[in-house]
């Protein structure tokens, strides 16, 4: 029978806080590889018109995804962005530079929108670095402070 307070259960517990930081840390660096590999793909330009907002609503919060009308490979496409906010970033009628997948023009990569994923990079490094941090001095704490 262990010690509530042994050294077994706090080895688990910062190992779990270790894994769940390394499991943060992969996040930004999935996503950062993501993002390259789109903006590769996408690498034909046209310019695009926003024709709307599609309207995303949930119990606490409701925002607004951009759709994009453009031509590529003389032909007509309208996609709704993959990234929605808060608040319209444009009104209806602004035009904005959109990359295309020149074998598959449905696939688009729109560089303004890459800020929002930028900022939930650094959110999920944070949270990485503070949940290794704790899984390290929980167990330098556990066996090197007595």
């Amino acid at each position: 029978h262990s010690h509530p307070n042994s050294p077994g259960l706090t080895t688990i517990l910062s190992g779990i806080f270790f894994l769940m930081g390394l499991i943060f840390q992969a996040v930004p660096v999935i996503l950062k590889y993501l993002r390259k590999r789109r903006s590769e793909r996408c690498n034909s330009m046209t310019t695009a018109t926003i024709t709307g907002y599609v309207c995303r609503r949930d119990d606490s919060s409701t925002t607004y995804a951009p759709v994009y009308h453009y031509w590529a490979n003389g032909q007509e496409y309208e996609k709704t962005s993959t990234c929605s906010s808060s608040r319209r970033k444009h009104n209806t009628g602004d035009k904005i530079t959109l990359y295309y997948d020149s074998s598959n023009p449905k696939i688009i990569y729109v560089e303004e929108e890459q800020s929002v994923l930028n900022l939930i990079s650094v959110i999920f490094h944070l949270l990485g670095t503070v949940f290794m941090g704790i899984g390290v001095v929980v167990i330098f704490c556990t066996y090197y402070v007595r």
